[in-house]
């Protein structure tokens, strides 16, 4: 040992086996390279990972062919494309709907893709500011909803979260409906000024699946 750290090469080749030792699905979301130093260490790392068995998924905006597209030196990251390619299926999710743009469905029906909404209510006062954002999140959920008698939502730890307004569909207002509601009205307080953890806005999610609206919001 003459004290020299160990070539680049042999340290991500190290790396790549940790990664394969610790994990068997390597998953990343937006896969991209964009810088060159990126991009020259790509192949290397990768190639460690797959030879020792490891399975990559991932999303990107780009099919393998356009990643690091027009960089300076691509011809150096091709090799890691050419692999990348072997060594995963590439599926094109195509389509004529663009799923992360798409929004509630226009109060007049029909396919098209309403205006982004949001339930922001600058008036002062409990009662007129959930008045108004009931009414905004009826105009803009799809279906047909009315007003319900609130009822309260279950919570981790025991705890409850009671609306401030309710609202329902006619399955969730008739006797065999399985719902109180599909849509609540909450207090900006209510959500934001407690301890509220993802769990308890999970709950809210699958509590109101058309929807929350979040009243008396502060400027």
């Amino acid at each position: 040992d003459d004290g020299r750290p160990p070539p680049t090469r042999e340290l991500i080749d190290a790396l790549g086996a940790e990664l394969a030792a610790e994990a068997q699905v390597l998953v990343f979301d937006e896969f991209q390279i964009t810088d060159v130093a990126d991009a020259m260490v790509c192949r290397q790392l990768f190639d460690a990972c797959w030879d020792r068995g490891l399975v990559l998924v991932a999303t990107s905006n780009r099919p393998p062919d356009d990643l690091y597209e027009d960089g300076p030196n691509r011809e150096h990251f091709l090799p890691f494309v050419r692999r990348l390619k072997a060594a995963c299926k590439v599926s094109a999710v195509a389509g004529d709907t663009d799923h992360r743009r798409l929004r509630l469905r226009g109060s007049g029906g029909g396919d098209a893709e309403a205006p982004a909404v949001r339930y922001v209510v600058q008036d002062a006062g409990g009662a007129r500011a959930v008045v108004t954002a009931a009414t905004q999140l009826k105009a803009a959920a799809p279906g047909d909803l009315d007003v319900v008698a609130p009822s309260s939502i279950t919570l981790a730890g025991g705890r409850s979260l009671l609306p401030d307004a309710a609202l329902a569909g006619w399955s969730a207002r008739s006797s065999l409906g399985r719902r109180g509601a599909d849509a609540g009205i909450f207090s900006f307080d209510a959500l934001c000024a407690e301890d509220r953890g993802a769990a308890d806005y999970h709950a809210l999610a699958r509590a109101f699946p058309a929807g929350v609206g979040v009243a008396d919001v502060p400027e």
